[in-house]
């Protein structure tokens, strides 16, 4: 088999493979063995197609310093020989690159120069490509949100909000950047929690909450379980909590063993300690646990949040030992299951705030800790 008829084999197998969860490590040895060959014949175009697809591979798997690398080569070489390869493959670039972008902050080991650089560069192809603004100004926003700069947020949050959305023109796949109208509901919404402007944040959810809101197609689905979820906290400080009830039942059923889902099964975890109903949290805390042994500190920061809060709820309510059966990876685990609740609380709450201080260290603000506190302070509204 020739090198070329070899490139073939591996390309279409990658484009074989089903693109989730389980199948996604197995593209890797594919496209890189691609690259590879691609490389020691000097096949530009399948060199730069390879390296695309594992950049995204590498992304969706959150192995984010490791897709910077196969994104790096490929901007710099369409800006150098872009020329020689077919015009779409700006666009697929864009597309990947900004979804990584995205991810950049929630890893405390990537600079904020290096976020602030690359959300620049980014912003100036888009714009040279002729794509409408408005979905890399809703991008920017949420990465300057995530890193805590909550001004220059402010300013891409307006510039965003002000312009319309033009259906059609997204429709016609001349922008990678559109969403549908519940994806714009919960880009919204977690700008407007984000700021503590819990009222309007409810207020843009409104329509998934009532069930009204259309999805542009099922692969937006997620963000109904994102909505559902992140409602339960302003639900709670806005004192409506049999509306929050409510909508936890609804969200929780969507979300319970979805080893994809355990960001938004979080807040669920956080509602059921804030409510008084911590013991019926800790079957849902175990059986989810169990699902979280392959992700990294960050990846489960929100999980772990919730394990926490659980935790710290039934201490606050006088419970003096709680029988839990943590994982073997868990740093808290105990053989025997027996914990004291007041220690275990105070062993949980350690790393999350430790991890915390490192992100507001990385963007220099106090954000993520003051958001985990805020958090923290959903327990208070039950004893007050």
């Amino acid at each position: 088999m020739t090198a070329q008829e070899r490139i073939q084999t591996l390309w279409q197998a990658h484009r074989d493979l089903p693109w989730n969860g389980q199948s996604l490590p197995r593209h890797v040895p594919l496209l890189e063995e691609g690259i590879s060959l691609a490389d020691s014949i000097g096949d530009l175009r399948h060199g730069f197609r390879f390296r695309i697809q594992l950049a995204g591979v590498l992304g969706n798997l959150h192995l984010v310093e490791r897709a910077l690398v196969p994104l790096s080569w490929c901007l710099a070489t369409f800006d150098s020989r872009g020329s020689e390869l077919p015009a779409f493959y700006g666009g697929r670039l864009l597309e990947i690159a900004i979804s990584i972008l995205q991810k950049m902050p929630h890893l405390p080991e990537i600079s904020r120069i290096d976020i602030d650089r690359l959300l620049d560069d980014l912003t100036q192809r888009h714009r040279r490509a002729g794509y409408p603004p408005r979905g890399m100004l809703e991008r920017g926003q949420y990465v300057l949100m995530c890193v805590g700069d909550l001004d220059r947020a402010a300013d891409m949050f307006a510039a965003w909000r002000s312009l319309p959305r033009d259906k059609e023109v997204m429709n016609s796949n001349r922008s990678c950047l559109y969403d549908c109208d519940t994806c714009e509901a919960a880009g919204v919404m977690e700008w407007l929690l984000a700021i503590g402007h819990d009222e309007e944040a409810l207020a843009a959810a409104q329509p998934v909450l009532d069930d009204t809101a259309p999805s542009f197609d099922g692969s937006c689905d997620g963000m109904r379980e994102w909505i559902l979820a992140h409602a339960l906290a302003p639900l709670l400080r806005q004192g409506r909590a049999e509306e929050a009830g409510v909508q936890h039942r609804r969200g929780l059923r969507l979300v319970t063993g979805d080893p994809s889902a355990l960001d938004e099964l979080a807040p669920h975890l956080t509602f059921l300690a804030a409510t008084g109903q911590a013991v019926q949290a800790l079957p849902l805390l175990e059986q989810h646990l169990a699902l979280a042994g392959a992700r990294t500190d960050h990846l489960r920061y929100e999980l772990d949040t919730a394990v926490w809060l659980v935790v710290e709820a039934l201490a606050g309510q006088g419970t003096a030992t709680i029988t839990l059966r943590l994982p073997e990876w868990h740093h808290a685990h105990e053989p025997s299951g027996r914990y004291e609740a007041v220690a275990l609380a105070e062993r949980l709450a350690v790393p999350l705030r430790t991890l915390a201080a490192r992100y507001d260290t990385r963007n220099g603000n106090t954000f993520v800790s003051a958001q985990l506190e805020r958090r923290r302070a959903l327990l208070d509204l039950d004893r007050a």
